[in-house]
């Protein structure tokens, strides 16, 4: 392997060029599953159609030269080919163990394929106050296109972007989200559709059950628990219990017309 870095602004740039000719649609998609303990996993997905590739003349060899890297990544960062059927293009992706920095560690993501002026697009910061979690995050758009323009050694038009390229920035925060900018998918993610110029300001906040909350769940389902237990052990008792002996008096009728005979020894007068 030689001293190059992995040619991912090259290949983005080109790829451009390509489709203003193909009309080919690309997507470049970058991405961040938050945990609740703070920590995150990046990642950044590029693809674009390989018909579209096909009809330009690039061949599966040309193709393999673009995405294959050629030299080893940084420490934490992994690059992995997309070669389809259907498309073409990478996915890199990064772990840590606190997102607090996200726009910085999102920069370095993207500059894993840059050779000069590291990007610095994102800034911002992902933040965990106790059962509380908040994404705060701006991106420059006129920072991004122009850092890879100059790592790829071209400038792509804005209104060629627009056409042919969709950028979007998705985000899967812990627990049940309560507010956004964006667009809340079906998986529970949320997605913004980025910018070509310009900024865009990107958040959102979700909460966790506290602690205090589930134990306080717990504590009262206990006892609701005991007071059912209870009332059902008073029912069964009441009607276990033996009912008290009734006692009965039998009259004795004498008929009419009888006599009863005297006690012994006495007289009848």
């Amino acid at each position: 392997m030689n001293a190059r870095s992995f040619r991912v602004f090259r290949f983005v740039v080109l790829s451009l060029v390509l489709a203003t000719v193909t009309g080919a649609c690309m997507q470049m998609d970058v991405q961040s599953d938050f945990a609740e303990d703070g920590s995150a996993t990046h990642s950044i997905r590029f693809t674009i159609s390989k018909q579209a590739l096909q009809s330009m003349g690039v061949s599966e060899q040309d193709l393999e030269e673009q995405l294959q890297p050629q030299a080893t990544p940084p420490p934490g960062v992994t690059i992995e080919q997309i070669n389809t059927e259907q498309e073409a293009g990478f996915l890199m992706r990064s772990e840590v163990d606190d997102a607090t920095d996200l726009g910085a560690q999102l920069n370095q993501l993207l500059s894993t394929g840059s050779e000069g002026t590291p990007i610095n697009s994102f800034s911002g910061s992902f933040r965990r106050d106790g059962n509380s979690y908040t994404l705060d995050l701006t991106f420059d758009a006129d920072a991004f296109f122009n850092n890879a323009g100059q790592a790829a050694g071209e400038q792509v038009p804005t209104q060629m972007m627009s056409q042919m390229l969709t950028i979007t920035y998705t985000a899967r925060l812990p627990g049940e989200i309560k507010e956004h900018n964006g667009t809340l998918l079906e998986d529970g993610r949320i997605q913004w559709t980025l910018p070509y110029s310009g900024t865009m300001t990107i958040s959102a906040r979700s909460e966790t059950p506290s602690a205090f909350g589930g134990l306080l769940v717990l504590i009262v389902a206990a006892v609701i628990v005991a007071i059912l237990l209870i009332g059902a052990g008073i029912v069964l008792m009441t009607r276990r219990r033996p009912q008290p002996a009734t006692a009965t008096t039998t009259s004795q009728v004498t008929p009419e017309g009888d006599v009863s005979p005297p006690p012994s020894g006495g007289t009848i007068e």
